[in-house]
């Protein structure tokens, strides 16, 4: 591409929010845009690049809210692997593009929003960047959520914050609940506002710090709060045997695919059960050992007709390979038929061996079926 015709693209995509060298002393931006300085993102580029290592090398980058992709090349300049930016707007893509074509650089660019991202459409990412993106989000929760499922260890999360927050610790209905309130701002737009484009919800930083804990980060550090912006680093969580907090990361969809609802007695009964991992941790199996610390399995309890626990851990199976969330598995289990005649109830659920059942880890109520023994 001559220079000519470089000038001419980056002309006809204005206007440009990132200022990015196209060399030749050709540059994205020329003018100060909105209240961004001239060469945005630069200065915040200086405190997001202490979060990362200097070399990349092998790991995947998930640039979300890429606009022209400044980051997804910076990224990319140490020597990331697969770097993938995505944005909702038609322009900020077209402009990432042209921008990666002219610097020849193997970039992926898509154009989707942030609510679109999971595992099974995107993949996971060892480094998630989301830089300037969740305050233009009005399903904040949702976002965040979303930036877990396809982060597999880092995220790096700037934002405008709220600083100087009233505090409403003293409020009778936080003392009542005994948990804390974090204040956040709503920002009013016209009926007619696209999401993207405006602004609406600007947190405080421990209101956003806690949102990213419940989303199910861990380890969340605020590196940098200034001048109205705040820069968190958040660890994904491992399912680590020996810590015995994962398991609030567990939950699941049970659904019964076949079984019958009577029985003879002492007869074997089988069942077919869809399961899946609504929760966010992968399921570990057994991994080839008798018996594994977190690994999951499938258990019953066994219920008398009015639902009072009759065997607390009736049988089950386990789980024949790992299972990401989302994703679903479908397990057939046999079961011994109770001795005595009469009505019963199977309680299935999943278990985190030695941890915790899922249902007292807050997952969803079991899948219960009646069953009559003649």
């Amino acid at each position: 591409m001559t220079e000519d015709e470089i000038r001419a693209g980056v002309q006809a995509l204005e206007p440009w929010f990132h200022q990015i060298d196209l060399g030749n002393g050709i540059k994205t931006k020329a003018r100060p845009a909105a209240t961004e300085p001239i060469d945005h993102p630069s200065g915040t580029w200086q405190i997001i690049q202490r979060c990362l290592p200097d070399d990349l090398e092998g790991r995947s980058v998930l640039d979300v809210g890429c606009n022209a992709g400044f980051y997804a090349i910076e990224v990319k300049r140490r020597n990331a692997g697969r770097v993938l930016g995505i944005d909702s707007q038609r322009l900020h893509i077209r402009q990432a593009r042209f921008v990666a074509q002219v610097l020849g650089l193997d970039i992926e660019y898509e154009r989707m929003s942030v609510y679109d991202l999971s595992a099974e459409r995107v993949g996971k990412f060892d480094v998630t960047l989301a830089l300037g993106l969740i305050y233009h989000c009005k399903h904040l929760l949702l976002a965040l959520e979303r930036l877990f499922q396809v982060t597999g260890d880092l995220l790096i999360l700037e934002s405008e914050v709220l600083f100087d927050a009233p505090s409403f610790d003293s409020l009778a209905q936080a003392a009542a609940i005994g948990r804390r309130f974090h204040p956040m701002a709503y920002v009013e737009n016209e009926p007619s506002s696209v999401e993207a484009a405006y602004n609406w919800f600007i947190p405080s930083v421990d209101g956003l710090k806690a949102m990213l804990l419940d989303a199910g980060f861990v380890e969340v550090k605020v590196v940098s709060a200034a001048r109205g912006r705040a820069v968190i680093v958040c660890q994904r969580p491992h399912l680590d045997p020996d810590n015995l907090s994962m398991p609030r990361l567990l939950a699941a969809e049970l659904t019964l695919v076949e079984g019958p609802q009577e029985c003879r007695r002492d007869a074997p009964v089988r069942f077919r059960i869809s399961a899946r991992n609504t929760g966010k941790s992968a399921w570990l199996d057994r991994r080839g050992a008798p018996e594994v610390t977190g690994s999951v399995r499938l258990g019953v309890h066994l219920l008398d007709e009015r639902g009072q626990e009759i065997v607390h851990d009736y049988g089950g199976i386990s789980i024949p390979r790992g299972v990401a969330p989302g994703a679903t598995l479908v397990l057939d289990v046999a079961l011994p038929a109770p001795s005595a005649p009469g009505k019963y109830q199977l309680e299935f659920d999943m278990v985190s061996e030695y941890l915790t059942w899922f249902e007292d880890a807050g997952s969803t109520i079991p899948l219960v079926h009646p069953i009559a023994v003649q």
